[in-house]
C-alpha cells in the first residue's frame, strides 16, 4: 500500500530521522504519481533539513511498466523515478522490465545531483523446429534468421530424429533433394515451443 510509504515517513520524522523520512516520502510521491501525492510529499519534506541535498534521477529502458527499487522499496512503476532531492549516500537500485535481465547497482549520492538511466537486456527466448519431409534422404537445412544467408542451425537428411533448437522468431528452411523442386519457407519460431513444418517434395 502506498500510503505506508508516507505513514513510515511520519514515523521517521518524529524520531529524527530526516534521511529516512525524505526517501519514504519521495517513494510514496514517485509511486502514486498524482500531483497531490507530490503536493503531500512536499509539504511533509519541508519539516526536515534538507538544505544543499541533491536530487537523484533514475529511469530505466526501457520505460512504460518497468519497475525501480531502491534499497528494496519500489520506488517507480513506470520506469521513471525523479528527479527528487535526496540525502546524500549509497542506494542499491534495482531495475526490473518484463522480457529483460534485471540489473542491480549500488549508485552513490554525493553533493551534485545524480542521473542514471540504466539499458535492460533483453533476454533471449527459444524454441524447437521440427521439419518432416514425405520423401526419405532429402537434405534438411535451417537457418538461424529470415533468409539463407545467415548461420547454419542444422544440415542434415529426412527423416529428422528431434527439433532443431532456435531463436523465437523468423527462420529460413530449405529442403532438396535430386529430382525434385527445392522446397523454400520462412517459418515463426514460438517461445518455449515445438514448432512443426510438413514438407511435400
Amino acid at each position: 500500500n502506498e500510503l505506508a510509504y508516507f505513514n513510515l515517513g511520519e514515523v521517521q520524522k518524529v524520531r529524527g530521522n530526516c534521511r529516512a523520512a525524505v526517501m519514504m516520502f519521495q517513494l510514496y510521491a514517485s509511486v502514486v504519481g498524482t500531483p497531490n501525492a507530490r503536493k503531500e510529499a512536499d509539504g511533509a519534506i519541508k519539516g526536515c533539513k534538507t538544505q544543499g541535498w541533491p536530487t537523484l534521477e533514475l529511469k530505466a529502458d526501457p520505460g512504460g511498466t518497468s519497475e525501480i527499487f531502491i534499497d528494496g522499496m519500489l520506488a517507480a512503476a513506470d520506469g521513471d523515478f525523479g528527479p527528487v532531492v535526496v540525502p546524500p549516500g549509497s542506494f542499491e537500485v534495482k531495475f526490473v522490465a518484463q522480457d529483460h535481465h534485471p540489473s542491480t547497482r549500488t549508485v552513490e549520492v554525493g553533493a551534485e545531483p545524480v542521473s542514471v538511466t540504466e539499458k535492460l537486456k533483453i533476454m533471449t527466448f527459444f524454441g524447437t523446429v521440427s521439419v518432416k519431409v514425405d520423401v526419405a534422404d532429402a537434405r534438411i537445412r535451417v537457418f538461424a534468421g529470415a533468409s539463407d544467408k545467415t548461420e547454419t542451425l542444422f544440415d542434415g537428411k529426412s527423416p529428422m530424429t528431434e527439433g532443431v533448437k532456435a531463436r523465437e522468431g523468423r527462420h529460413f528452411v530449405e529442403v532438396t533433394k535430386k529430382g525434385y523442386n527445392r522446397w523454400i519457407r520462412n517459418v515463426t519460431v514460438g517461445r518455449d515451443v515445438n514448432t512443426e513444418v510438413e514438407v511435400a517434395l
